[in-house]
């Protein structure tokens, strides 16, 4: 079975669809959504990726380290973690640091995009991933 690649806030938007159309979902309100989104995954063979990156940038002046926080299904648990960590560590290592938060389902940027095309190496994998798509035909 082939899986297809799915955020939660996906299969949040299609059970907010199928809830507000009335197409037998089985749930009685609205707070019954998230007890559903599991169960619609599952029975969807999609795999549910990470959307939500709560990222550290430490300060470069201070020598203060930048790390991965985690990643979230969801903006508004991303915010909750970067507040949190905004809060009990704003300054660590000596130094300030910025708990952002990053779609990383956003476009890329059109300035790093005419950089990586210009990039001899991306040209080899793009070009390995057509023929790898056009053998799958």
């Amino acid at each position: 079975m082939t899986r297809k690649l799915m955020t939660a806030d996906d299969v949040t938007d299609a059970m907010m669809r199928a809830y507000e159309v009335g197409l037998g979902t089985g749930f009685t309100d609205k707070s019954d959504i998230k007890q559903g989104i599991a169960a619609a995954i599952n029975a969807s063979g999609c795999v549910l990726v990470p959307r939500w990156l709560v990222f550290n940038v430490g300060c470069i002046e201070c020598g203060v380290s930048s790390n991965v926080v985690g990643m979230y299904a969801s903006s508004e648990e991303a915010e909750r973690v970067a507040a949190l960590a905004t809060e009990e560590l704003n300054w660590r290592e000596g130094g300030q640091n910025s708990f952002e938060v990053f779609d990383l389902l956003a476009p890329q940027a059109a300035e790093y995009r005419a950089m990586l095309a210009a990039d001899p190496r991306e040209q080899a994998l793009d070009h390995m991933a057509e023929n790898a798509q056009e053998a799958d035909k």
